[in-house]
């Protein structure tokens, strides 16, 4: 009986064991900074002439910081005499992204991805999560905010982005806001992981097809602006002075 008993203790210790090793691979991806990860961006500012091109983001080296352990990004841009630039350096506690560029030493938030439905971003307070969702791509699951403004319509979705977990934002990957805007714009074409998983931009048309209701956003001949910028990308009303980004032109409003 004894024997028994410490057979049946032993196999229930291998099934838990192998209950936590299967629940530890359906977990959502969380880790954001891997040394060698690489991001492609295509950059397009519709104000200034040339500024159109492919951009590389890539993990590399650490430094410290304030005391903190922090990844230093490079960007490589094949336009812009084929240079490799330090960008800034980010840390991750916990769900939150932190950046510290070149010209600072305090942190800011980049993202933070324990955020749930209607929170509203750091840094801003017209921009919130309209959903949260799962992708799962070779095998490996993405949790992906989709992020909006404020008083956005269902007619105006169509200019929100994602901040995908593990793999950075839908417009630019050192930019807290993901949408879409009139001026200046970023596509996400892909992100590399050190496991081999390619994160394309194809895996997250589907999803905002699927969120938004619209089936081909590119040639969506009721597409509207209904936002007047600044420069910063935040919405202003008519009563702003200066100058200002609508429709798609910049502009000064007095």
């Amino acid at each position: 009986m004894k024997l028994f008993n410490l057979n049946r203790a032993y196999i229930l210790s291998c099934l838990l064991l192998c209950s936590i090793s299967v629940a530890r691979a359906q977990e959502i991806y969380d880790n954001f900074l891997e040394e060698g990860k690489t991001w492609t961006y295509h950059l397009k500012n519709y104000l200034i002439e040339g500024v159109n091109y492919d951009i590389n983001y890539t993990i590399q080296g650490d430094t410290t910081i304030n005391g903190m352990t922090c990844k230093k990004i490079y960007s490589y841009n094949k336009n812009h005499n084929g240079l490799t630039k330090y960008e800034c350096s980010l840390y991750q506690k916990e769900k939150v992204i932190y950046m510290i560029d070149n010209q600072k030493i305090t942190p800011t938030i980049l993202c933070d991805f324990g955020l749930k439905k209607e929170d509203t971003l750091p840094n801003t307070n017209y921009l919130k999560v309209y959903s949260v969702d799962t992708l799962n791509i070779e095998n490996q699951k993405f949790r992906c905010l989709f992020i909006c403004y404020s008083r956005a319509s269902e007619n105006d979705l169509q200019e929100g982005g994602f901040w995908i977990e593990g793999i950075g934002n839908s417009r630019d990957l050192l930019f807290y806001d993901p949408c879409d805007y009139p001026g200046y714009n970023g596509d996400f074409k892909d992100c590399k992981l050190s496991n081999g998983t390619t994160f394309t931009a194809a895996d997250l048309e589907a999803l905002k097809n699927k969120i938004t209701g619209i089936r081909n956003v590119k040639n969506d001949a009721t597409k509207k602006v209904v936002e007047t910028i600044n420069l910063q990308g935040m919405p202003v009303n008519n009563k702003f002075k200066g100058i200002v980004i609508k429709n798609g032109e910049k502009i000064w409003q007095k």
